[in-house]
Protein backbone atom coordinates (compact mmCIF):
# COMPACT_ATOMS: atom_id res chain seq x y z
CA UNK A 1 0.00 0.00 0.00
CA UNK A 2 1.60 3.64 -0.57
CA UNK A 3 2.15 5.51 1.83
CA UNK A 4 0.44 8.97 1.95
CA UNK A 5 0.41 12.15 4.34
CA UNK A 6 -1.47 15.16 4.77
CA UNK A 7 1.08 18.29 5.88
CA UNK A 8 0.38 22.03 6.03
CA UNK A 9 2.28 24.97 5.63
CA UNK A 10 2.00 28.81 5.24
CA UNK A 11 2.01 28.14 1.13
CA UNK A 12 1.72 24.75 -1.19
CA UNK A 13 5.55 24.84 -1.42
CA UNK A 14 6.58 25.15 2.43
CA UNK A 15 3.91 22.40 3.35
CA UNK A 16 5.26 19.96 0.01
CA UNK A 17 8.76 20.63 1.55
CA UNK A 18 7.40 19.47 5.36
CA UNK A 19 5.90 16.51 3.83
CA UNK A 20 8.82 15.52 1.59
CA UNK A 21 10.85 15.89 4.95
CA UNK A 22 8.93 13.51 7.28
CA UNK A 23 8.84 10.74 4.01
CA UNK A 24 12.86 11.08 3.80
CA UNK A 25 11.77 11.54 0.03
CA UNK A 26 12.29 13.73 -2.78
CA UNK A 27 9.92 14.91 -4.69
CA UNK A 28 10.43 13.08 -7.83
CA UNK A 29 9.80 10.09 -5.86
CA UNK A 30 5.74 11.38 -4.81
CA UNK A 31 2.68 12.48 -5.94
CA UNK A 32 1.21 15.31 -4.99
CA UNK A 33 -2.84 16.89 -4.66
CA UNK A 34 -2.72 20.48 -3.68
CA UNK A 35 -6.29 20.29 -1.03
CA UNK A 36 -5.97 24.01 -0.25
CA UNK A 37 -3.77 26.68 -1.63
CA UNK A 38 -3.73 28.66 1.31
CA UNK A 39 -4.39 32.73 1.19
CA UNK A 40 -2.50 35.39 3.17
CA UNK A 41 -5.61 37.02 4.12
CA UNK A 42 -6.18 40.78 4.22
CA UNK A 43 -2.74 42.76 5.64
CA UNK A 44 -1.66 39.33 6.13
CA UNK A 45 -3.84 38.79 9.33
CA UNK A 46 -7.76 38.77 8.79
CA UNK A 47 -8.91 35.63 6.91
CA UNK A 48 -5.43 33.91 6.50
CA UNK A 49 -5.49 29.90 5.78
CA UNK A 50 -2.54 27.37 5.87
CA UNK A 51 -1.70 25.88 2.66
CA UNK A 52 -2.83 22.20 2.49
CA UNK A 53 -1.36 19.17 0.37
CA UNK A 54 -1.59 15.27 0.64
CA UNK A 55 1.24 13.52 -1.07
CA UNK A 56 1.50 10.02 -1.50
CA UNK A 57 4.99 7.64 -2.53
CA UNK A 58 5.25 6.28 -5.87
CA UNK A 59 4.69 2.91 -6.27
CA UNK A 60 7.85 1.57 -7.04
CA UNK A 61 8.18 -1.17 -9.98
CA UNK A 62 9.32 -3.71 -7.51
CA UNK A 63 6.17 -3.27 -5.15
CA UNK A 64 4.46 -3.67 -8.58
CA UNK A 65 5.77 -6.76 -9.67
CA UNK A 66 4.43 -8.08 -6.45
CA UNK A 67 1.25 -7.05 -6.20
CA UNK A 68 0.85 -8.57 -10.14
CA UNK A 69 2.12 -11.85 -9.07
CA UNK A 70 0.50 -12.02 -5.96
CA UNK A 71 -2.89 -11.72 -7.80
CA UNK A 72 -1.68 -14.00 -10.41
CA UNK A 73 -0.76 -16.81 -7.39
CA UNK A 74 -3.92 -16.19 -5.41
CA UNK A 75 -6.26 -17.10 -9.09
CA UNK A 76 -4.46 -20.64 -9.67
CA UNK A 77 -4.62 -20.98 -5.60
CA UNK A 78 -1.05 -21.61 -4.96
CA UNK A 79 0.43 -19.98 -1.76
CA UNK A 80 4.42 -19.93 -3.97
CA UNK A 81 6.57 -17.37 -2.51
CA UNK A 82 7.67 -14.33 -4.30
CA UNK A 83 11.17 -13.42 -3.58
CA UNK A 84 12.56 -10.26 -5.73
CA UNK A 85 16.05 -8.44 -5.66
CA UNK A 86 17.31 -6.04 -8.29
CA UNK A 87 20.26 -4.18 -9.36
CA UNK A 88 20.56 -0.57 -11.88
CA UNK A 89 20.02 -3.39 -14.81
CA UNK A 90 17.35 -5.59 -13.91
CA UNK A 91 14.73 -6.59 -11.57
CA UNK A 92 15.15 -10.40 -10.75
CA UNK A 93 12.08 -12.46 -9.50
CA UNK A 94 12.01 -16.05 -8.67
CA UNK A 95 8.74 -17.55 -7.27
CA UNK A 96 8.93 -21.00 -5.54
CA UNK A 97 7.12 -23.09 -3.86
CA UNK A 98 3.91 -25.46 -4.83
CA UNK A 99 1.79 -25.42 -8.14
CA UNK A 100 4.85 -23.91 -10.02
CA UNK A 101 3.85 -26.37 -13.13
CA UNK A 102 1.02 -24.10 -13.88
CA UNK A 103 3.45 -20.99 -14.05
CA UNK A 104 5.74 -22.23 -16.32
CA UNK A 105 4.17 -24.09 -18.61
CA UNK A 106 5.10 -26.43 -21.59
CA UNK A 107 8.91 -25.70 -21.88
CA UNK A 108 8.37 -22.35 -20.15
CA UNK A 109 5.75 -20.33 -22.10
CA UNK A 110 3.35 -19.29 -19.31
CA UNK A 111 6.48 -18.30 -17.65
CA UNK A 112 7.47 -16.28 -20.58
CA UNK A 113 4.08 -15.21 -21.19
CA UNK A 114 3.90 -13.43 -17.31
CA UNK A 115 7.60 -11.82 -17.85
CA UNK A 116 6.13 -10.52 -21.03
CA UNK A 117 3.14 -8.89 -19.57
CA UNK A 118 4.94 -7.77 -16.56
CA UNK A 119 7.49 -5.79 -18.42
CA UNK A 120 4.98 -4.37 -20.55
CA UNK A 121 2.60 -3.09 -17.96
CA UNK A 122 5.18 -2.43 -15.73
CA UNK A 123 6.35 -0.19 -18.45
CA UNK A 124 3.49 1.99 -19.31
CA UNK A 125 2.82 2.65 -15.57
CA UNK A 126 6.40 3.46 -14.72
CA UNK A 127 9.59 5.67 -16.06
CA UNK A 128 11.58 2.99 -14.48
CA UNK A 129 13.17 1.29 -17.59
CA UNK A 130 14.29 -1.82 -16.04
CA UNK A 131 13.80 -4.70 -17.39
CA UNK A 132 11.96 -7.49 -14.78
CA UNK A 133 13.56 -11.32 -15.69
CA UNK A 134 10.43 -13.55 -14.35
CA UNK A 135 11.72 -16.97 -12.78
CA UNK A 136 10.11 -20.32 -10.78
CA UNK A 137 11.81 -23.51 -8.91
CA UNK A 138 15.11 -22.22 -10.77
CA UNK A 139 13.48 -23.59 -14.22
CA UNK A 140 15.33 -21.11 -16.18
CA UNK A 141 18.67 -22.34 -15.61
CA UNK A 142 17.98 -26.07 -15.91
CA UNK A 143 16.35 -24.90 -18.86
CA UNK A 144 19.31 -22.80 -19.84
CA UNK A 145 21.25 -26.24 -19.39
CA UNK A 146 19.07 -28.38 -21.02
CA UNK A 147 19.25 -26.46 -24.23
CA UNK A 148 22.89 -26.41 -23.96
CA UNK A 149 23.60 -30.51 -23.86
CA UNK A 150 20.82 -30.72 -26.68
CA UNK A 151 22.32 -28.32 -29.17
CA UNK A 152 25.81 -29.44 -28.78
CA UNK A 153 24.60 -33.54 -29.68
CA UNK A 154 22.23 -31.53 -32.88
CA UNK A 155 25.83 -29.60 -33.82
CA UNK A 156 27.48 -33.27 -33.54
CA UNK A 157 24.79 -34.54 -36.00
CA UNK A 158 24.57 -31.87 -38.29
CA UNK A 159 28.51 -32.36 -38.70
CA UNK A 160 28.27 -36.14 -39.20
CA UNK A 161 25.24 -36.03 -41.26
CA UNK A 162 26.12 -32.94 -43.12
CA UNK A 163 22.14 -32.04 -43.24
CA UNK A 164 20.67 -29.13 -41.58
CA UNK A 165 18.49 -29.55 -38.66
CA UNK A 166 15.47 -26.85 -37.59
CA UNK A 167 14.32 -26.53 -33.78
CA UNK A 168 11.47 -25.54 -32.58
CA UNK A 169 10.11 -22.25 -32.05
CA UNK A 170 12.24 -20.51 -29.11
CA UNK A 171 11.90 -16.64 -27.29
CA UNK A 172 14.52 -14.61 -27.97
CA UNK A 173 16.66 -15.43 -24.83
CA UNK A 174 16.72 -18.92 -25.39
CA UNK A 175 17.89 -18.73 -29.46
CA UNK A 176 20.80 -16.08 -28.10
CA UNK A 177 21.49 -19.40 -25.45
CA UNK A 178 21.51 -21.58 -28.99
CA UNK A 179 23.75 -18.89 -30.99
CA UNK A 180 26.06 -18.09 -28.01
CA UNK A 181 26.80 -22.22 -27.25
CA UNK A 182 27.83 -23.08 -31.02
CA UNK A 183 29.67 -19.51 -32.29
CA UNK A 184 32.40 -21.22 -31.61
CA UNK A 185 32.39 -24.78 -33.09
CA UNK A 186 33.55 -24.05 -36.52
CA UNK A 187 32.20 -27.12 -37.94
CA UNK A 188 28.53 -25.75 -37.94
CA UNK A 189 26.69 -21.96 -38.16
CA UNK A 190 23.20 -21.01 -36.93
CA UNK A 191 20.72 -19.22 -38.34
CA UNK A 192 17.47 -17.69 -37.01
CA UNK A 193 14.44 -17.77 -39.61
CA UNK A 194 10.85 -16.82 -39.54
CA UNK A 195 8.78 -14.31 -37.54
CA UNK A 196 8.32 -14.45 -33.93
CA UNK A 197 6.51 -16.50 -32.06
CA UNK A 198 7.28 -19.39 -34.81
CA UNK A 199 10.82 -17.95 -35.17
CA UNK A 200 13.19 -21.03 -34.73
CA UNK A 201 17.09 -21.44 -35.42
CA UNK A 202 18.33 -23.71 -37.88
CA UNK A 203 21.77 -25.47 -37.68
CA UNK A 204 23.67 -25.75 -40.93
CA UNK A 205 27.23 -27.67 -41.74
CA UNK A 206 29.55 -25.18 -41.94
Amino acid sequence: MQERIIRHGRTVEEALENALRDLEASRDQVEVDVLEEGASGFLGIIGQREATVEVRMKESKEDFVEEFLKTVLKAIDSEAEISIRSDEDAIYVDVDGESLGLIIGRRGDTLNALQYLLNVTAGKRSSDRRSIRLDAGDFRSRRRRELEQMVLRLADRVAKTRRPFHLDPMPPHERKIVHTVLQTDDRVRTESEGMDPKRHIIIHPA
